[in-house]
C-alpha cells in the first residue's frame, strides 16, 4: 500500500480508533463454541492492520468478573472525548422474557446454567457504553438473540446506505454524532456456529474466497457472520453503486447491508434463517460509524445542486441513486424473470410500474450482464415507436408486406449474442391512445415472435400497463406467454414509505427540520390509494420551497410544509393549477367526475371508487371530453386509474379542496340520491325486462325534472334507468285505468244485469201473484199469506241476494222469517231504500200494473188500505205512539208479562176498543165490514210501532204512498177522514 493511501486513511478527525474485541468458546457449563475466539483475534488482528485501530482490550473466554472489570473500569479509564470505539462480542447469548420485551444476556465462561446473576445484561452493557464520552461508537454483538439489545436500549433502527457518498455526508457523518449497533441474529434468533453438519456449536463456515485473505480465514473456523464481517471491512462492503467503483468508505449501514446480504440466503438454505439488524444508540444524531477502504482512496464528489426529488416524473435509469422503497419488489420481479421470458407488471395509475423497471430493475439486471434495449411506449402509432427504437429496420418494421415474424429475426440478427432486455412501457396506450387495431395486432405479433425466436432466453420483455388494461393481453399474440407472467405491484408499507421520503435526503445531503416531519408525511398519504404520488408531490414542493428560499442550509423545514398546507394543501393546489387552466366545459365535466367521487356516511363524506362505465354518457362528446378529464386529472395525480375504475388519489381531494367542497355542499342534498340511483342503476339487470326500476320510488318525479334540465348529471345508463321507470310507471298507470275502466265498465254491466235480474224476479213475484188463489178469507190475512205463497220464488233470503245486503241488521229474522217470535226484526235502513226503489216495479211499467192488478186488489188492497189509515192515526196522536213505545219496549224486556207474544200485546190494548168502535159502522175507509179488519189494524199498530222503534217508519211510508199510487190512486188521493179512534 502506497503512504499516501496510509496516510489518508489515518487523516481521520478522532485521537484514537480503539478496539475493545471479547471471544468466548470454552464455557464450564455450557455447550463449548468452535469459532468465537478465532473471530475475535482475527477481527482484532485485521483492524489493526487495515483499519489502524488500538486493541484497547482482547479478552478470550473471559469470566463474568473480567467483563464486570472491562465494563466498568476499563472502558471508563481508557476512552476519551476524542476517541472513536469499536466494541465486539462473540459467544452464547441468551433472551429471556421481560415485562416490555425480551430481555438480553451475554453469556461469560463461567456463567451457571439458569442463574442470571452470573450473565451480564445486555441493559448493562448499554449503560456502561452510555457513560463514555465519545461521538462515535460502533458496537457488534455475534451471539444468539443479539437481537434482544433492541430492548435494552429503546433505540430506532437505521436505514439503507445512500447509494452515492458525497464529500458533504462524509464531512457530517464525521461531525454529527455515531452510536450504532450491529447483531448478528433478531431477538428470537440463535447465531449460527456452524452449517457444514459438524457438532461443534451452532456456528460455521459457510464460503470461500479467491482473495488471500480469504485463503487465511479458511485455516480456522469462523462464524458466517464474522466471515461476512471480514470480507466488508476489507472492502467487499464498499459497492454502492453497483455499477460504479467504490466511493472509498464503508458505512455502518453499509457494512450491515453487505452482512444481510451475504448472511440471509445462505442461512436460508439451511432452514435456520438469521437475521442480522443495525439500530441506533440514543446518542445517535446523524453521524455514520465509518471505515475507509484499505485499498482505494476517497472518492467523494461535491454535492450537486439538485432536488432529491423527481416529484411527478418518472424515475429514469440515470436516477437510480434517488431511487429507494421498493429494494423487495424489485428482487421479486428479478427472480420471476429468471424462470419467465415476459414480465407484465401491472398496477394502478399511481403506483409508480415504470420507474420501478428503470430505476430499479434496470441498474440490477445491467449488474448481471443483461444488455438494456431502447424502451418502447406505445403511443398513437406503435410499430413507428418500434422501428424509432430500431432504426436500422424501420422500412423493414413499417412495410405492410413483410410479416411479424420476418421482422421479428430482423430485429433478433442484431441482439441475439447477449442477455437483451426489452421494456414496452404503457403498454395500455395500443389501446388508449393508439386507434389502429391492425398496427396494435402487428405490433403484439412482433413481440410474440421474438420470444418464439429466442429458444436460449437471448431476450426477455417487460412490460408495464395499467391493471384496468393488462386482461387485454390474454387477446393477444401473446396469450400462449402469460401463465405466471403477471406480476402486480403492491401496496408500499410503512417501511417502504419511509424509505422513500428519508433516504433521498441522506443521499443529497439535505436533511428534515425537525426530523419529525417525516412521519407526518408517511401518516398523512399511507392509507390513501395514491400514496406514492401525495407524496412525490409534497417532496418536490418541499425542495421549491427551499430552492426559493435561497437558503443554503439543504433543509426541509416544517415552517415551508405548513405554509404549502402539507400534503393536502398541495393536493388543492394541482387541482386548482388544472381546474383553471381547462375550459369551461370540462370544468364542468370535472365537478360531475369529483361528485361521482363523493359518498355520504352520515354526515362524513368519504370517497368512493367511479366505474369508468358511469362516464358514459348519451352524448359521445360528453364522454369524449369525460375521458379527457381522467386523463388530466391522471396526469396531475389527483386520481389513481385501477382496473375499471377511478378514485381519488386522497379523500382529501374531496374536503381540503375548497372547489370540490363548495360542490359537495351545494348537491349535499342530492347525493345519497345520486349514489342510490348509481347502485341501483349499475346492478346487472337493472336495465332488462322484468326488472322493477325505480317505478314506485318517492323521488322519480324529482329524477324526471332534473332530467329535464339540459346539463343534468345523469350518465347513459342512468338516464335510460330514469326513462325506464317513468316509462313503466306510465304504462302501470295507462293500465290501472284502463283496468279501473274496464272494472267499472263491467260493475256498470254486471249493475245492469243485476238490475234487470232484479227487475224480473220482481216482477215474475207479482205476475206469479196473479195466479194465486186464496185458501180462505185472505183479505183477513194479508202479508203472512202473500209470503207464505209467494217464499219458493221470493223469501228473505233471495231478497238479500238481490239487494246485495242484510234485510234487517238484528233481530230474529236473520236467516228466515221467524213469525213467532216474541221480539222483532230492526230493519236495514239501506235495505228499505233499495225496497223502494225495486219492489213496485208497476210503479214504472203500466202494462205490468195492468197485469198485476187483480193481485193487489185480491191479496194486498185492503191490508195497504189498513195500514195507510192507521200511520195517520198514529202521526195525528204522537203522545200515544211513544207511550205504546215505551211500553212494548219494556214488555219486550220483562218477556211479556202480561201477554204470550208481542202481537197479542197489541191485541190486547187495542183490538177491542177498535172492535167497539167498528160495530158503529158498516164500512170502513171503503172496507167492507165483513172482511173483518181487526186482524189489520191489529198488526198494522205493531208494525208501525216497530218501525218508529227501528227508524224505517218514514221510508216505509214512502213505500206504502207508491204502492197506493200506482194500484189504488183514486183511494189514495181521497182517502177516508176517519174520527180518532184512540182518543
Amino acid at each position: 500500500m502506497s503512504s499516501a493511501v496510509r496516510s489518508q486513511k489515518s487523516d481521520l478527525p478522532f485521537s484514537r480508533n480503539l478496539a475493545f474485541i471479547i471471544g468466548i468458546d470454552d464455557y464450564s457449563q455450557l455447550t463449548s463454541l468452535g469459532t468465537a475466539v478465532n473471530d475475535a483475534e482475527q477481527l482484532a488482528e485485521l483492524l489493526r492492520e487495515k483499519h489502524h485501530f488500538e486493541i484497547g482490550a482482547l479478552l478470550t473466554n473471559a469470566h463474568r468478573q473480567d467483563l464486570i472489570e472491562l465494563l466498568e473500569k476499563t472502558l471508563p479509564e481508557t476512552v476519551t472525548a476524542k476517541d472513536r470505539v469499536f466494541f465486539y462480542f462473540a459467544g452464547h447469548g441468551v433472551a429471556v422474557d421481560g415485562e416490555d420485551g425480551p430481555a438480553g444476556y451475554l453469556i461469560p465462561a463461567d456463567a451457571i446454567n439458569g442463574d442470571a446473576d452470573t450473565y451480564v445484561a445486555m441493559d448493562k452493557l448499554q449503560k456502561a457504553l452510555h457513560q463514555l464520552p465519545c461521538k462515535h461508537l460502533m458496537l457488534i454483538l455475534d451471539c444468539c438473540f443479539s437481537g434482544a439489545f433492541q430492548w435494552s436500549s429503546r433505540f430506532r433502527a437505521g436505514g439503507a446506505p445512500p447509494k452515492r457518498l458525497y464529500k458533504e455526508r462524509f464531512d457530517r457523518f464525521i461531525r454529527e454524532p455515531a452510536w450504532q449497533v450491529l447483531t448478528s441474529a433478531a431477538s428470537d434468533q440463535k447465531a449460527l456456529d456452524e452449517l457444514s453438519g459438524q457438532t461443534v456449536g451452532q456456528r460455521g463456515i459457510i464460503t470461500k474466497s479467491k482473495r488471500e485473505e480469504y485463503e487465511a480465514w479458511q485455516k480456522k473456523p469462523h462464524s458466517p457472520f464474522a466471515l461476512a464481517l471480514f470480507e466488508g471491512l476489507v472492502g467487499d462492503a464498499d459497492i454502492n453503486p453497483p455499477s460504479r467503483q467504490g466511493d472509498g468508505v464503508i458505512t455502518a449501514t453499509e457494512l450491515y447491508a453487505y452482512i444481510r446480504d451475504r448472511l440471509e440466503p445462505a442461512t436460508e438454505k439451511k432452514d435456520h434463517r438469521q437475521t442480522p439488524r443495525i439500530f441506533t444508540l440514543p446518542k445517535h444524531d446523524k453521524g455514520e460509524f465509518i471505515f475507509l477502504h484499505p485499498n482505494h482512496r476517497l472518492n467523494l464528489p461535491p454535492t450537486p445542486d439538485k432536488s432529491p426529488y423527481k416529484g411527478l416524473v418518472a424515475f429514469e435509469e440515470a436516477d437510480v441513486e434517488l431511487f429507494y422503497g421498493r429494494e423487495k419488489i424489485v428482487k421479486e420481479i428479478l427472480e420471476k424473470l429468471k424462470a419467465q421470458p415476459l414480465i407484465v407488471i401491472s398496477g394502478n395509475s399511481a403506483s409508480g410500474k415504470s420507474s420501478l423497471v428503470k430505476a430499479g430493475v434496470f441498474p440490477a439486471l445491467r449488474g448481471q450482464g443483461f444488455q438494456i434495449l431502447p424502451v418502447i411506449q406505445p403511443g398513437e402509432h406503435p410499430l413507428k415507436a418500434l422501428s424509432d427504437a430500431f432504426p436500422a429496420h424501420a422500412n423493414t418494421i413499417t412495410d405492410k408486406n413483410i410479416s411479424a415474424e420476418e421482422i421479428a429475426r430482423a430485429l433478433f440478427h442484431d441482439i441475439s449474442e447477449e442477455m437483451n432486455i426489452l421494456l414496452i412501457d404503457q403498454y395500455e396506450e395500443l389501446y388508449s391512445v393508439c386507434k389502429n387495431p391492425d398496427a396494435s395486432a402487428q405490433f403484439n405479433s412482433i413481440l410474440q415472435a421474438l420470444l418464439d425466436i429466442s429458444t436460449a432466453d437471448e431476450i426477455s420483455i417487460i412490460i408495464t400497463v395499467r391493471v384496468d388494461f393488462a386482461g387485454r393481453l390474454k387477446d393477444t399474440a401473446l396469450a400462449g406467454f402469460l401463465n405466471n407472467a403477471y406480476y402486480q405491484i403492491p401496496r408500499l408499507s410503512l417501511e417502504e414509505l419511509h424509505q422513500i421520503v428519508l433516504m433521498p435526503t441522506e443521499q443529497e445531503v439535505m436533511i428534515f427540520e425537525p426530523p419529525e416531519m417525516v412521519d407526518t408525511i408517511i401518516g398523512n398519504v399511507h392509507h390513501s390509494p395514491g400514496a406514492l404520488t401525495l407524496t412525490a408531490r409534497i417532496l418536490r414542493d418541499l425542495y421549491e420551497k427551499y430552492r426559493s428560499s435561497g437558503r443554503r442550509d439543504r433543509a426541509l423545514k416544517l415552517a415551508d410544509y405548513e405554509n404549502i398546507g402539507g400534503v393536502f394543501g398541495a393536493l388543492a393546489t394541482q387541482a386548482d393549477q388544472l381546474y383553471n387552466t381547462i375550459p369551461p366545459e370540462a370544468q364542468e365535466m370535472m365537478r360531475k367526475i369529483i361528485l361521482r367521487m363523493v359518498e355520504k356516511a352520515g354526515n362524513d363524506i368519504e370517497h368512493r371508487r367511479v366505474n369508468l362505465d358511469e362516464l358514459i354518457y348519451i352524448d359521445e362528446q360528453e364522454t369524449l371530453r369525460a375521458k379527457k378529464v381522467i386523463a388530466d386529472m391522471n396526469a396531475n395525480a389527483l386520481i389513481v386509474c385501477g382496473k375499471g375504475y377511478i378514485e381519488p388519489v386522497h379523500k382529501a381531494l374531496l374536503t381540503a379542496w375548497p372547489v370540490a367542497k363548495q360542490w359537495i355542499s351545494e348537491n349535499a342534498d342530492e347525493m345519497a340520491l345520486q349514489n342510490e340511483l348509481t347502485a341501483d342503476a349499475n346492478k346487472p339487470k337493472a336495465l332488462e325486462e322484468g326488472f322493477k326500476l325505480w317505478v314506485d320510488h318517492p323521488q322519480l318525479d324529482l329524477l324526471a325534472k332534473q332530467l329535464s334540465h339540459p346539463e343534468n348529471r345523469f350518465n347513459a345508463r342512468e338516464q335510460a334507468f330514469i326513462n325506464m321507470s317513468l316509462g313503466l310507471r306510465a304504462q302501470e298507470r295507462f293500465r290501472s285505468q284502463e283496468e279501473a275502466a274496464e272494472k267499472r265498465r263491467l260493475e256498470d254491466e254486471i249493475h245492469q244485469a243485476q238490475q234487470q235480474m232484479v227487475y224480473e224476479v220482481i216482477e215474475a213475484s207479482w205476475k206469479t201473484g196473479t195466479l194465486l188463489q186464496p185458501t180462505h178469507n185472505t183479505g183477513t190475512k194479508g202479508g203472512r199469506e202473500i209470503y207464505n205463497q209467494l217464499k219458493l220464488l221470493m223469501n228473505l233470503s233471495k231478497a238479500q241476494v238481490l239487494s246485495a245486503m242484510p234485510v234487517f241488521v238484528s233481530g230474529p229474522h236473520q236467516q228466515d222469517l221467524n213469525l213467532h217470535a216474541n221480539n222483532f226484526g230492526y230493519y236495514n235502513p239501506e235495505f228499505v231504500s233499495w225496497a223502494k226503489a225495486h219492489m213496485i216495479p208497476a210503479s214504472k211499467s203500466e202494462p205490468l200494473r195492468m197485469l198485476t192488478q187483480p193481485f193487489y186488489d185480491l191479496f194486498v188492497q185492503n191490508m195497504a188500505r189498513v195500514y195507510y189509515l192507521t200511520y195517520q192515526q198514529l202521526d195525528k196522536l204522537p203522545t200515544l205512539l211513544e207511550t205504546t213505545k215505551v211500553e212494548y219496549l219494556n214488555d219486550l224486556q220483562s218477556g211479556f208479562r202480561q201477554s204470550k207474544s208481542g202481537g197479542l200485546f197489541f191485541e190486547n190494548k187495542f183490538g177491542y176498543h177498535l172492535w167497539s168502535k167498528m160495530s158503529e159502522i158498516g164500512e170502513l175507509g171503503g172496507i167492507p165490514k165483513e172482511i173483518n179488519p181487526y186482524w189489520f189494524w191489529v198488526v198494522s199498530l205493531g208494525f208501525w210501532t216497530r218501525r218508529d222503534i227501528d227508524g224505517t217508519k218514514r221510508e216505509f211510508k214512502e213505500i206504502l204512498d207508491l204502492l197506493l199510487k200506482t194500484y189504488d190512486k183514486a183511494w189514495f188521493e181521497n182517502p177516508p177522514k176517519l174520527p180518532l179512534y184512540y182518543q
